[in-house]
């Protein structure tokens, strides 16, 4: 036991000379530009090193999400087909928008929540907390408005954008004869989506800030992401991109691997559900970290730097 306590507190020292590094800069002296590699390596060290802490963390808004998309779809199902409006009426379709936005509103937000239970994990570990998830749940709690604002904003943009975006690329393939080609439509869509997600990057910045700032509101944390993030657009866009691929491999890979078990294995339905169920929420909790540690690693370094180089980027 005596040899466990010893290597706990060992794994707490590394953790605090680590980050203690990030936002000091002696990782990265002082006049070299921030690169796309350093990031990279650092968020993934991050997350190598500490993985079970980012999967702990993940699990909680992880389970939720997945609960509540099983009981909102079909209630909402059931509400739309109810007769209580008439279907397809300018009131019905009005209806079905607002939906959709509440149900992907509660998504984003409880991955904004995750996202802030990261970067204030990162802090934590700075000053050698080792009890660092409740502290986290608790500096949650005190910026809860805060980040319920940043959430509502970021996902209003980005649900107006995406539907302007698909109603753009649609109306352009239309017109040169590829609106009904599938591929089409869905690389245009694809394409609009990623650069929207470049440009609400930009505010990315701002959730590390209010875990780290107990005192700078929404709007400053805001401003001045957009401030800090200038130039750093088309690396988070290669980031999505990345994740989303490798998720999509991942995903495909389990999905083999559950129609195998499905044919080989004596499952009943109700078996394989519950398994379906823990398979894609271990996926979805192990993936989802490597993101939000890049931002905060990319805020702890921009703070670090002079305000000369803020912003500054080398490939």
């Amino acid at each position: 036991m005596a040899g466990g306590c010893e290597s706990d507190l060992q794994k707490v020292v590394k953790k605090r000379e680590t980050m203690n590094d990030l936002e000091t800069g002696i990782m990265l002296p002082a006049e070299q530009k921030l690169s796309w590699s350093y990031v990279l390596s650092q968020s993934y060290r991050l997350y190598a090193e500490d993985f079970r802490t980012y999967f702990r963390l993940a699990i909680i808004p992880v389970v939720i999400a997945y609960a509540f998309t099983y009981f909102e779809r079909p209630a909402a199902r059931h509400f739309l087909r109810s007769g209580f409006l008439p279907m397809f009426s300018p009131r019905w379709v009005a209806v079905t928008i607002l939906i959709t936005f509440l149900q992907d509103a509660f998504y984003w937000t409880i991955s904004t929540f995750f996202f802030a239970s990261i970067a204030a994990t990162l802090q934590n570990l700075k000053k050698a907390d080792t009890q660092s998830i409740p502290v986290v749940f608790m500096l949650l709690r005190k910026r809860l408005g805060a980040l319920i604002s940043i959430a509502l904003l970021t996902w209003t943009l980005f649900f107006l954008g995406r539907g302007l975006s698909a109603f753009a690329v649609f109306q352009i393939l239309e017109r040169f004869g590829f609106g009904r080609n599938f591929w089409a439509v869905s690389g245009g869509i694809g394409l609009m989506l990623v650069l929207l997600a470049g440009l609400l990057s930009k505010f990315g910045l701002a959730v590390p800030e209010l875990m780290s700032n107990p005192s700078v509101s929404a709007r400053d944390a805001v401003r001045n992401s957009l401030k800090m993030t200038a130039g750093w657009e088309l690396f988070f866009m290669m980031f999505l991109v990345k994740s989303a691929i490798l998720a999509y491999c991942i995903n495909w890979v389990a999905d083999l691997g559950l129609n195998w078990k499905w044919h080989h294995w004596p499952l009943n339905e109700a078996a394989y559900f519950w398994i379906q169920w823990i398979v894609y929420i271990c996926i979805a909790a192990a993936l989802e970290s490597p993101f939000f540690i890049a931002f905060s690693v990319l805020y702890s370094e921009l703070k670090a730097q002079p305000k000369n180089s803020l912003g500054a980027m080398q490939v």
